[in-house]
Parts: structure tokens; sequence; C-alpha cells
């Protein structure tokens, strides 16, 4: 029987933390695909921009959050070495937030 990587690895913390940042990078996918269809070239050049928009602001974002929840140390810091489950929760808790606020801004 096949374990989830999350299990093999031991680091259940890292999975939640990606688990949830995927679900902010399909948050800045709706975003870039969502309105109305005009054309192809048109549609997919304005899909490249609002999603490499969209990529920038959440990397932007989540360096400037890291730095100012926790000053000291870095998220992924807790997340590796002391697999702390809340900074896991907090980083795609965060991750979801700016992706939101990005879908109603682009």
């Amino acid at each position: 029987m096949a374990l989830p990587v999350c299990r093999r690895v031991r680091r259940p913390a890292a999975g939640r933390a990606f688990g949830l940042t995927l679900i902010a990078l399909g948050i800045l996918v709706l975003a870039a695909i969502r309105g109305e269809f005009f054309d192809w070239r048109t549609n997919l050049s304005f899909f490249a921009i609002d999603s490499i928009i969209g990529l920038i602001l959440l990397v932007v974002l989540r360096l400037v959050t890291n730095y100012i929840i926790l000053p000291g140390t870095t998220i992924a810091t807790e997340i590796v070495r002391d697999h702390n489950n809340n900074a896991a929760l907090l980083e795609g808790t965060v991750a979801i937030g700016i992706a939101s606020v990005i879908l109603f801004l682009l």
C-alpha cells in the first residue's frame, strides 16, 4: 500500500502548506481566465499577463507577510525544521487571502 507523500516524508505540515498554496494558485488561474472571449490571441495574452502579475504579487506579498508575522524566523524554517502545523496553516491561509484579493483586483 502506497502512503501519501506527506506521510512518507514525515512532514505533514509541509503537505498542508503545499495543498493550501495549490488552492491559492487555482484562485489566481480563475482570475486569469475570467472575462469574455474575444479571440485566441487576445485572450491568451491577457491570460499570460494576468497569470504573471498574479504570481509575482503572490510571491512578493507572501515574503512581506513572512517578515511581518515572524520577524525572528521564517515560515519555511517553522514548517520544515520545527514541523509547526500552525505556521503551515497560517502560510496557506495568507496565500489564499492574498490570491482572493488579487482575484478582485485583476
